[in-house]
């Protein structure tokens, strides 16, 4: 059965229906029906985006000073202006996405985060080399998400620990996999058990190999700093997704699958993703 578009003039507002009957329902390039969305996985605590410029305080030079997550109303805001990031329009895919220079960054300090368990999912693109942090959280340990700890590079890190050490085996979760100049799926997800087997880092669907990860709760988060300010994020930063869960590997694939596509960056996924040339069905 071949394909039927519904809509004024040509535009599609419109059906896909396969061979084994309906299969998606699409507005635009958008599915409605089928598709799967990110608040279909429990647990979702924190969704900031970026695409729309919405969910925001924005000067008339485009200074972001509040950014607000839509599920919550979580405020990460900024009231100096030089510090600020900058929106930026059509950036990835269409999309907007803010701009971080190094020195900018956004803080929301009550937080009702995640208690144990917890998966963070990133969609950012870094424009140079060296420690960059994307997502910096602190409580009794400190989580530190972005870049070229320990290293000096830019490749994707993820750190779990306290002042003195990370991890409870002083290991850092560094795959070496380069950011690179591309946007890329950032994924890490947490059992909170003190063992080898408690952080499980994905870098566009691709898994690396767990590490120690003892997750607690964190009520101070910054996104695009880190309390050394030479250890900004330098860059843009699309999209984050943090679920107070351990969210299962079915639910962690269509999640990078979701985003991908959104961002027009799903030829990145790993070749064994199941979401490479599909977007994630429910």
């Amino acid at each position: 059965m071949s394909n039927i578009i519904l809509g004024n003039k040509g535009t599609p507002t419109a059906f896909y229906v396969g061979n084994t009957g309906m299969q998606r329902v699409y507005l635009g390039d958008e599915n409605l029906w089928a598709n799967f969305v990110p608040t279909q996985v429990s647990g979702l605590e924190i969704w900031l985006d970026a695409s729309e410029g919405t969910n925001m305080y924005r000067s008339e030079t485009n200074k972001v000073a509040i950014w607000q997550d839509k599920v919550n109303g979580y405020a990460f805001s900024n009231l100096d202006a030089g510090e600020q990031p900058t929106f930026e329009t059509n950036v990835q895919n269409g999309y907007g996405a803010l701009k971080f220079d190094g020195g900018d960054y956004l803080h929301w300090n009550d937080v009702v985060t995640q208690d144990d368990t917890a998966s963070y999912f990133i969609v950012a693109k870094t424009t140079t080399t060296g420690n960059q942090a994307i997502y910096y959280a602190t409580g009794g340990k400190i989580l530190f998400i972005g870049a070229g700890v320990g290293s000096g590079n830019n490749s994707f890190t993820a750190l779990f620990g306290d002042s003195t050490s990370w991890n409870t085996s002083s290991t850092a979760l560094s795959p070496n996999r380069s950011l690179g100049n591309d946007f890329h799926v950032l994924g890490i997800t947490n059992t909170g058990a003190d063992s080898s087997a408690g952080c499980q880092p994905t870098h566009d669907g691709e898994e690396y190999p767990t590490v120690n990860g003892d997750h607690i709760n964190f009520s101070s988060v910054n996104i695009g700093a880190y309390p050394d300010a030479s250890v900004g994020w330098n860059g843009y930063i699309c999209e984050i997704l943090v679920y107070n869960t351990n969210v299962s590997s079915t639910n962690r694939k269509k999640i990078e699958g979701w985003l991908a596509w959104k961002w027009g960056i799903n030829d990145n996924l790993h070749t064994s993703h199941p979401n490479v040339s599909d977007r994630p069905v429910i």
